[in-house]
């Protein structure tokens, strides 16, 4: 595939894609012990031919997504999940600008949770705790997504939700003065 492709994918993928861990809880139906924890990523658009394109591409599955009020157009979802993600998320990660680290932390839970998913193997103690971390976590970079603008030596932050955590804050002048005295 061309650069050019994965740079394009890379930014449908900023704009409208979606990287996160879900948590399906143990259904005693089935004799599950433990919750099982996947990878999902999708991307939704009301294109069904470039969902589809993808889907050829890298696999996984396009549904059709109901509308929400009568005047949206017909939406649809691209999803790949678990390894089968990983080949798409390293193809377009060197791309990406705005999904760069929920990447790299989805990549990573992809890889040491590996073929160990729950549901009748019980999970230890450990994984469960690392693998909601990470759920969390990952839930977390969408909620506070930040666009920084630089103007010469100032930054102006743009965020959604009400706060950012402080490991994501830009010091303002007063604490870096403060810092000097």
């Amino acid at each position: 595939m061309e650069k050019i492709e994965l740079a394009y994918i890379a930014g449908l993928f900023d704009g409208e894609g979606y990287v996160g861990v879900i948590k399906v809880k143990p259904n005693p139906k089935w004799r599950q012990k433990s919750p099982v924890y996947s990878m999902v990523v999708s991307i939704a658009n009301t294109n069904l031919e470039i969902l589809c394109w993808l889907r050829g591409l890298f696999g996984g599955s396009v549904f059709t997504t109901n509308k929400r009020t009568e005047h949206w157009q017909k939406g649809h979802e691209w999803r790949i999940v678990s390894n089968q993600a990983i080949p798409f998320l390293e193809a377009i990660q060197p791309y990406t600008k705005i999904k760069k680290e929920q990447i790299e932390l989805a990549l990573f839970f992809q890889r040491i949770k590996g073929h160990k998913s729950g549901g009748r193997k019980p999970l230890s103690e450990s994984s469960l705790d690392l693998y909601e971390a990470i759920k969390i976590e990952l839930e977390g970079m969408k909620k506070y997504a930040e666009f920084t603008e630089t103007t010469g030596s100032e930054k102006e932050q743009h965020t959604q939700g009400e706060s950012v955590p402080k490991s994501q804050q830009t010091p303002d002048k007063t604490e870096e003065k403060a810092k000097e005295d």
